[in-house]
């Protein structure tokens, strides 16, 4: 009789594990859409092609760090500034005087000479150019890129046909600011 009791046991614990799974699965499903629906929210933009461009490249790349971001290649480039331990902001807002909304890829709170500068709009931004094979998204870039060299920041461009030596690449351009004061070990 003990043996049914405990076989009984058993039998009940799997349907509670099963059934807890179940909820646990719905609310994550639940949650996630909610976290989309605040995303999509959050990225409404005045800017007709930023829009578009956010509405088809949701952020579904988690990187190691916690952040979202919209490719693959920029979970790379954040993964490469987390393992360096650089501090940085995936997609900061930057105020646009003319009213077109604008984000940069990455900002790091950097200046050149690689010291921490804290919580300041002067740094270094990063942009990855990962669609450089359309149209809209060359004008997207152009307009940005103008708008870089009218604010006067560093600005550092990454291309994805130099992606296929990331850790080299990264070293190279980003390293070039953050590697001056030897903050951070450079990795070859």
């Amino acid at each position: 009789m003990a043996g049914r009791g405990i076989s009984g046991i058993k039998q009940k614990t799997v349907e509670t594990t099963g059934n807890l799974k179940d909820r646990i699965g719905e609310t994550a499903k639940n949650v996630n859409e909610s976290l989309i629906n605040a995303v999509t929210l959050s990225e409404d933009t005045n800017n007709k092609e930023e829009k578009v461009f956010r509405k088809n490249n949701f952020p579904q790349f988690k990187t190691d760090d916690g952040h979202f971001v919209r490719s693959k290649t920029e979970q790379i480039i954040d993964n490469w500034l987390f393992s360096k331990e650089i501090i940085h902001t995936y997609e900061k807002y930057i105020y646009n005087p003319t009213g077109q909304d604008m984000y940069c890829d990455f900002y790091l709170p950097y200046n050149e000479d690689g010291e921490f500068l804290g919580n300041s709009n002067d740094g270094i931004y990063v942009e990855f150019w990962g669609m450089t094979e359309i149209k809209s998204y060359v004008k997207r870039m152009n307009e940005k890129l103008a708008f870089y060299k009218e604010l006067g920041v560093t600005l550092v461009n990454l291309y994805e046909k130099n992606m296929d030596t990331t850790e080299k690449y990264l070293n190279l351009e980003i390293g070039k600011y953050l590697f001056k004061k030897k903050r951070i070990e450079r990795s070859e």
